[in-house]
């Protein structure tokens, strides 16, 4: 059994960046205290480094080269989704809060021109809706405001940071592309708009680069020249799946990435073509290129393998020499994933991904049918589950249970019809994908029928209730993190629009719109004709089918799915005498990422999955309670010995 405390250990390293000129790294990782903070290298390798910052609270949510001598860092506190942004200057070591003067702040980083010292900053104190634009200068570590923003999302700039296209969103959530001079350039729907994403703009071809989600289902690469008539160039497109990735160089995209069951390179020309034929027989083609210097002779690449880890490799390409920086964990003889194509019972193609016990494993099939933990992805759109190393995935299999990953309707990647197939089915369809995953393991002789549970954050902590309420006699028992439990109550916190990095140190952001919600969902919060369609999928109005033990997790922080979502139905349960058990961390938001507080939560979660499934657990520790911040409430599941005064 791997020890929980060194599963989950968090790295030294989770993302590796190359300097501008080509010559050092920065990256971020986990210091002895688990607090994440930046290091910088002497050379192109991580056997020198010193430690640059000395934060003592997480989290740190993207960092960026500004020049060769600067680095500036986008930082959260305790989850609340205020990121504050620093300059950390590494000739000194000084380092400094560029936005100190403001409260309430959700800093980000539009773009970064290197060669210049020079970004874009968004800051958004006036309206949390509008970032209005400053430009950083590194000279003097100066933020000037040059454009005042009171209506705009997004923006895109040239190369030398001009501002060259202002997006706006309608109060439909469709999208219009504006000049800088306000003239229209063309407008989107908001069903194309959902996944509709412009990537770049090249001055000199005056053209814009996009993912384009219009009058297709898939995304498309597009070229659009903004001559007389708007020449429009497909450049690359997959049937079966989204664009995941596209990988520029002189401001042109030379190859992007689809993803159906796995990734596939297309490359645009005979050079990168070479680059990614080697890297796949060296690494195999689950890569991604992470990072790029200024003249793309050199790659920082990441690449994810489910029983093996995380890799970050240093590729030049002239030579082609491939060379391992950082890989985690240590832990060797891990567990294999596995792609599946699982039918719904409606037709739809259900990629999922299977993981097993070493010690039960035949080439996918276990020696005999174990308990299944599914573990439902959150988002639930812009998000799907892929093939990659899964800390869930391997603690889980490692307790003695075949692990399960669906894509269910509502799942981002698959094409527009695939996502819409889940609009309004929240608890219904997208649930019954569920279901169908389920009873295939059932039947293929994967999992036991009576020993089924589910395990998810987000969306995949609403499927956790859901499973309970809508299919008590389903599953066993469920883990609910960050869950919702009332869809009305949610939509009626949710703003107009949002956005985030789409995962810790992402450079890329997620988008989502209050109408995209509402549409998902199936019901206007406002509209006393809809509300109860809401109320219909919401597990808070069904508790009295609850027939199993459930586990609630929160962030007190959580500026994305109140905690009162959780509050609400733990208070429920407990006057109705169910089986439950409430954590709540005052210091976490959306997801619990202090490694204490992750130690607490995973124990609880790993006991209560070893008592109704039968798996192996590692004991519960009094440790792993009293140095988190947890307050613990329960009625008739807490495993009471380990729980001091104090934490009841």
């Amino acid at each position: 059994m791997i020890p929980r405390e060194k599963l989950f250990q968090k790295p030294s390293c989770m993302a590796i960046k190359i300097s501008p000129d080509g010559h050092r790294l920065a990256y971020v990782g986990a210091d002895r205290n688990g607090t994440m903070n930046v290091y910088l290298t002497s050379g192109l390798s991580l056997a020198e480094f010193q430690q640059i910052t000395d934060f003592k609270e997480p989290e740190i949510k993207g960092f960026y080269w500004l020049h060769k001598n600067n680095i500036i860092l986008l930082k959260d506190a305790n989850g609340t989704g205020q990121f504050r942004l620093y300059s950390v200057a590494l000739n000194s070591g000084k380092i400094k809060d560029l936005t100190a003067e403001y409260k309430e702040i959700n800093a980000k980083v539009f773009q970064v021109n290197s060669t210049e010292a020079k970004a874009i900053i968004g800051i958004n104190n006036r309206n949390p809706m509008f970032h209005d634009l400053y430009l950083l200068d590194c000279k003097n570590n100066s933020l000037s405001k040059i454009y005042q923003n009171d209506q705009f999302i997004n923006f895109v700039f040239d190369s030398s940071l001009n501002l060259v296209i202002k997006i706006k969103m309608n109060e439909d959530s469709s999208i219009t592309l504006l000049d800088k001079e306000n003239d229209v350039l063309f407008n989107i729907s908001a069903e194309d708009a959902f996944h509709t994403e412009c990537l770049r703009f090249n001055e000199h071809e005056n053209a814009l680069y996009l993912l384009d989600n219009r009058n297709c289902n898939t995304t498309q690469l597009k070229k659009i020249i903004f001559n007389e008539t708007h020449t429009e160039i497909l450049l690359g497109e997959d049937q079966l799946s989204d664009i995941l990735d596209v990988h520029f160089e002189n401001n042109k995209p030379v190859a992007y990435s689809t993803y159906f069951m796995h990734q596939k390179w297309h490359p645009l020309n005979d050079k990168i073509k070479s680059d990614l034929d080697y890297l796949s027989i060296q690494i195999g083609k689950n890569f991604e290129i992470f990072d790029q210097s200024s003249d793309d002779q050199s790659w920082i690449l990441k690449n994810s393998i489910p029983d093996q880890g995380i890799e970050f490799w240093l590729y030049n390409r002239p030579t082609k020499r491939l060379a391992l920086l950082y890989s985690y964990p240590e832990i060797k003889n891990l567990a294999k994933m596995y792609a599946l194509l699982i039918p719904s019972s409606d037709g739809l193609n259900l990629v999922s991904y299977l993981t097993l016990p070493k010690d039960m494993d035949q080439g996918g099939k276990p020696k005999k049918p174990l308990p299944l933990v599914v573990v439902p992805h959150g988002g639930p759109f812009k998000v799907r589950d892929i093939y990659e190393y899964s800390l869930d995935h391997q603690w889980l299999s490692n307790r003695g249970y075949a692990v399960l990953s669906v894509n269910f309707r509502l799942s981002s990647g698959f094409g527009k019809k695939f996502v819409n197939a889940g609009n309004g089915q929240w608890g219904k369809r997208a649930h019954q994908d569920i279901l169908d995953a389920v009873k295939w393991c059932i039947n293929a002789k994967i999992a036991k029928k009576d020993k089924i549970a589910v395990f998810g954050g987000s969306y995949g902590g609403y499927e956790a209730l859901a499973s309970l309420t809508f299919s008590p006699e389903v599953f066993a028992c469920a883990v609910a993190i960050c869950g919702p439990s009332n869809l009305k109550t949610v939509l009626d916190k949710v703003p107009f629009y949002w956005e985030f990095p789409i995962s810790t140190l992402s450079d890329k952001m997620m988008y989502f719109t209050k109408n995209a919600f509402i549409k998902s969902m199936g019901g206007n919060p406002n509209d006393e004709n809809e509300i109860p369609y809401l109320h219909s999928c919401s597990p808070l109005n069904h508790v009295d089918k609850i027939q199993k033990p459930l586990l609630l997790v929160h962030g007190v922080n959580d500026p994305i799915v109140a905690a009162s979502e959780s509050d609400q139905i733990f208070e429920k349960m407990q006057q109705k005498e169910l089986p439950v058990t409430y954590i709540s961390f005052p210091d976490e938001g959306h997801g619990i990422t202090k490694f204490d507080n992750m130690m607490c939560y995973l124990a609880y979660s790993e006991w209560l999955l070893a008592q109704f499934l039968g798996g192996t657990y590692e004991p519960l520790s009094e440790k792993e309670v009293q140095s988190s911040s947890a307050v613990i409430r329960s009625h008739g599941m807490i495993p009471k010995e380990v729980i001091s005064a104090d934490k009841k």
